[in-house]
């Protein structure tokens, strides 16, 4: 749907809420007017969010609806809007005590309680969006450009002087991990809770090969499978990024992309050392390839 009449039907609709909103403030409102003013706020709250998202996702520069289904939407606006002045005509004039009684002072109080929210919708930010302020707003703290208290406002886990990463930055560093560590991806990934012992083949079995059937006499010979003990030792990685002051005097420089190129290169040196050399001082791997790799010769 156009743009621009998204926001006329978003105006247009917060400028009748107003309208409900005097109606309810009337200390003669009876409450055969109070159920119809509810539920004509819950179809305009409805229609509120609906017109957000829609913003929303053209924001993004996704031309989601056609121009004939916003028409429909409109027409439906247009048409709702005598309805609703008619029913109240007839609320006027409907007899009986329900329509005579004053209207019920809670539910007058949750109506306009309603109308405050429904005022205060505000255009609903995509994954996209969400995803870019996150990643944008970790790199601005981890170089020191927002405090803390901006960064949790803006959807980091930050304290202490520290930051945890966020899922849509981990899991870019994840897939950069996989690209470039070749034991990510053709090795086996086990998960366990803690330090735990887990069982790694050192020498397989060996089949034997026959032609004739065996005898009676004639048994199968023993094949030897060797397994060797490997402690899994949670490590973990972390890294301290610093840049220069000039470096953030140069507003054309990419920042955000720096710091967090730079930390998924830190990371995954740290990973691929831990993996294959395991020789970190107080961080060692046993386990590591280097330490169980076997030197092999080819005989002719």
């Amino acid at each position: 749907m156009n743009r621009q009449l998204l926001l006329a039907l978003q105006k247009r609709n917060k400028e009748r809420l107003t309208e409900l909103r005097g109606k309810l403030e009337d200390p003669e409102l009876r409450a055969a007017d109070l159920e119809s003013i509810q539920t004509e706020i819950e179809d305009i709250t409805k229609q509120l969010q609906e017109i957000a998202d829609e913003l929303a996702n053209d924001e993004e520069g996704d031309e989601g609806k056609d121009g004939s289904e916003g028409t429909d939407e409109g027409d439906e606006d247009r048409d709702g809007e005598p309805g609703g002045d008619g029913g109240e005509g007839t609320e006027e004039g409907a007899e009986g005590e329900e329509g005579r009684s004053a209207a019920n002072p809670e539910k007058r109080s949750a109506a306009l309680g309603a109308i405050k929210t429904a005022l205060s919708t505000r255009n609903a930010k995509s994954t996209k969006q969400r995803d870019k302020e996150v990643r944008s707003a970790f790199a601005n703290f981890v170089v020191g450009k927002i405090s803390e208290s901006e960064a949790r406002s803006l959807g980091v886990e930050a304290g202490n002087g520290s930051v945890t990463i966020p899922e849509v930055i981990a899991s870019e560093i994840i897939t950069y991990a996989q690209e470039e560590n070749l034991l990510r991806k053709y090795g086996t990934v086990v998960r366990t809770a803690g330090d735990v012992k887990y069982p790694v083949l050192v020498k397989k079995a060996d089949a034997n090969v026959r032609k004739k059937e065996r005898g009676a006499g004639d048994e199968i010979p023993e094949t030897e499978i060797e397994f060797d003990e490997i402690l899994l030792d949670p490590a973990e990685f972390d890294a301290l990024a610093t840049v220069t002051k000039k470096l953030l005097k140069m507003t054309n420089a990419p920042i955000e992309q720096i710091v967090i190129d730079e930390l998924k290169k830190a990371y995954v040196r740290k990973e691929t050392n831990y993996m294959f050399k395991g020789n970190d001082a107080g961080n060692e791997n046993p386990g590591a390839l280097e330490k169980k790799a076997v030197a092999y010769y080819e005989s002719e």
